[in-house]
């Protein structure tokens, strides 16, 4: 699995210079609460994107590993990502993508537990832009999502149900005060649904200030809450802004080349 996890991260290095690709390396350090009523996690992931233009199709593939810093500490290879994106409209107040994103079930959690096969993201996206908007430095994006998730097995090994699909609904406000300091603020309403066809609700939303130092290199610090938008009972809605057991604290950096 080592020389697996190496031969994948090494490779996109010497596609690089045979190809003239453009690519980031990123690292993110998270963390969920320090209330001691629930145990402290800490994890930090390294994420290498490599993309490419042909015509006005953007094409990107990203490998990440994930290393623990408590409990088990392990260094887990996740789930390689090819992602698809072709512009169909563009103004200087409107512009609509056409995205579509491939998840490979490679990872020891897809192969050992869950049994994912491959997970196909469609899904448009609709940015209004400062123009629209009448407010410099401010763009809101609309993005529906529907996913298709396929498993060798409909339950996993620890006898959960998996998901066969779901779809998504996202709105995104982004701010960018200058060329230097930005705020953004979204958030996710998800609706997935079981081979029993039995559903689940979440709500995810998050919220960031954005760091450019220079053309290459940018940060962020944020907080992603991610949890079940009905209340136990499944009767009542409940969203928080923010849960001790539900929600991570962020800090990220991303070197572009």
């Amino acid at each position: 699995m080592k020389k697996l996890v190496f031969a994948v991260l090494v490779l996109p290095f010497t596609l690089v210079r045979a190809f003239e690709l453009k690519g980031s390396l990123d690292t993110s350090l998270n963390s969920n609460s320090v209330n001691p009523a629930y145990d402290r996690t800490i994890s930090q992931d390294f994420t290498l994107n490599l993309n490419t233009k042909i015509s006005e199709l953007f094409i990107n593939l990203e490998n990440s590993v994930s290393k623990e810093y408590t409990q088990e500490k392990n260094l887990n290879y996740n789930d390689p990502i090819l992602s698809f994106s072709y512009p169909i409209f563009n103004n200087d107040k409107l512009k609509i993508k056409i995205n579509e994103r491939n998840i490979f079930g490679l990872s020891k959690e897809s192969r050992k537990d869950t049994t994912l096969l491959t997970s196909i993201n469609l899904y448009p996206s609709f940015t209004f832009t400062e123009q629209f908007l009448n407010l410099k430095g401010l763009s809101l994006t609309y993005t529906p999502t529907l996913r298709k998730n396929f498993f060798r097995n409909q339950i996993t090994a620890t006898g959960k149900s998996n998901y066969s699909w779901s779809y998504s609904n996202k709105l995104a406000l982004m701010y960018e005060i200058n060329n230097y300091i930005s705020f953004s603020l979204n958030g996710t309403y998800q609706r997935s649904y079981t081979y029993q066809k039995n559903s689940r609700d979440r709500i995810i939303h998050q919220e960031a200030i954005g760091l450019n130092f220079n053309e290459r290199l940018s940060g962020e610090i944020g907080h992603l809450y991610r949890a079940s938008a009905l209340s136990p009972d499944g009767q009542q809605y409940q969203i928080n802004s923010y849960d001790s057991r539900y929600s991570t604290v962020y800090l990220s950096f991303s070197y572009g080349f």
